[in-house]
């Protein structure tokens, strides 16, 4: 069966570039990702891009998936600078 999403190093391995290629596309928000909460190796946890989201996204350049809400971060809560 198919993987229903790849990792950085395999997404670019399958598009034919450096991983760091897609480290910056995920930072500018350029290609669909999501970004998986880990508390693997020191925390960072693993950016992950949707196999059939990519294949969207290479056929008609469709723009990348909208982030989830971060649940770290509460509404109610503002940041007053002093």
């Amino acid at each position: 069966m198919a993987e229903l999403a790849l990792s950085a190093k395999e997404a670019a391995e399958a598009l034919g570039v450096d991983i760091q290629s897609i480290y910056l596309m995920v930072y500018r928000k350029e290609i669909p990702h999501r970004r998986v909460v880990g508390r693997g190796k020191k925390g960072q946890g693993k950016i992950l891009i949707p196999r059939t989201a990519l294949i969207k996204w290479l056929e008609g350049g469709e723009e990348p998936l909208p982030m989830p809400p971060n649940p770290n971060k509460h509404p109610s809560r503002k940041v007053v600078n002093k």
